[in-house]
């Protein structure tokens, strides 16, 4: 019985994490959505419209209870394609970028389907739990691969290569 408790707890503490990340996250949305449309008054409510339209596709999006919706897999990114893309599975690294349509994934190679259990997590475990050293590490990471770089070619390749290469410069 008490394994079950710490089990229990342990989700709820994850699903804490992910939703204080997510919260992060929207805030930097709505100070670009004021910063870029609520310049006026006439736009205000266009804006909050596409914002709110927004937000409830991501929650959508961010669930695990969908499993896969048919036809609408091939063009719209779903619960399945997104979670793809953020699995840390190798197959799945770098994959389904689309924010609402997936048919640019499959345009431009980056499409992968959900074929086996997606593993959540960074490939590069991150130790802190602060939202803003999450957010940066990764940017770090790079800004100290570029500087380390001992020539403009290796440096280029930092900044414009795909992450998982990214190893193979230092």
């Amino acid at each position: 019985m008490a394994t079950a408790n710490i089990n229990i707890f342990d989700n709820l503490i994850n699903q804490i994490e992910i939703i204080n990340i997510a919260i992060l996250s929207l805030i930097v949305l709505e100070i670009f959505i004021d910063f870029f449309f609520y310049r006026n008054e006439r736009d205000f409510s266009e804006s909050m419209l596409a914002a709110e339209i927004s937000l409830l596709y991501q929650f959508f999006l961010h669930t695990k209870k969908i499993k896969k919706l048919g036809f609408l897999e091939l063009i719209f990114n779903t619960p399945s394609s997104h979670r793809v893309h953020h699995g840390s599975n190798q197959k799945y690294l770098d994959k389904n970028y689309g924010s609402i349509l997936i048919i640019w994934d499959r345009l431009f190679g980056t499409y992968q389907k959900e074929e086996e259990k997606v593993i959540y997590g960074l490939t590069k475990p991150v130790k802190s739990k602060n939202p803003l050293v999450i957010n940066i590490t990764e940017l770090s990471r790079t800004w100290k691969g570029f500087m380390q770089s001992e020539n403009l070619y290796k440096k280029a390749l930092w900044l414009f290569s795909r992450p998982q290469d990214s190893n193979l410069l230092i």
